[in-house]
């Protein structure tokens, strides 16, 4: 339907028309399934509300292709989702931002999100985030690993003196 100039009209909201809304947004996430398929938005609110234990009135609207809003009856139930991360649908990362207006418009923030993950049959000394992080940028995921020894501060010290 198009209108003219003339059947245009505007309509302007003040902040007490937005209440109610903005209440209901700040019991809500925003989450994103990263996939390359579309995913059906009743598929995640009928898994999702298994998986978080049938928090009561949950829904789940489609915001775009596989971006979700989260909408939890009370905050308690929603903090417990936030705590619980790292979520995952069918194989997929689900990215849950607690609703923020710049979570609505800005398309990047769910580019990344912080996760831990667990190395078995590590040594200790490989144990840190530096040495995580070096193992990512190469992709591995093997427990092999070739520790390179640094000098101590005692063998810096032995050297310094000689």
């Amino acid at each position: 339907m198009d209108l003219n100039s003339e059947e245009e009209e505007i309509v302007l909201f003040d902040k007490n028309d937005l209440q109610d809304g903005i209440e209901e947004c700040e019991r809500s996430l925003v989450g994103k399934v990263i996939t390359e398929w579309w995913i059906n938005p009743i598929t995640v609110e009928t898994m999702m509300k298994t998986v978080w234990g049938s928090p009561g009135e949950f829904r789940v609207p489609a915001i775009e292709e596989n971006k979700f809003s989260f909408f939890f009856r009370n905050e308690r139930d929603m903090i417990q989702v936030v705590r619980g991360q790292l979520w995952m649908f069918k194989n997929c990362l689900l990215i849950l931002k607690k609703w923020s207006e710049e979570s609505e418009v800005n398309p990047n923030c769910f580019n990344c999100t912080p996760f831990w993950f667990q190395c078995w049959g590590c040594s200790n000394p490989l144990l840190n985030s530096g040495c995580g992080k070096k193992n990512y940028r190469k992709g591995g995921y093997s427990t092999r690993h070739r520790i390179i020894q640094h000098p101590t501060i005692e063998q810096k010290d032995r050297e310094i003196q000689s």
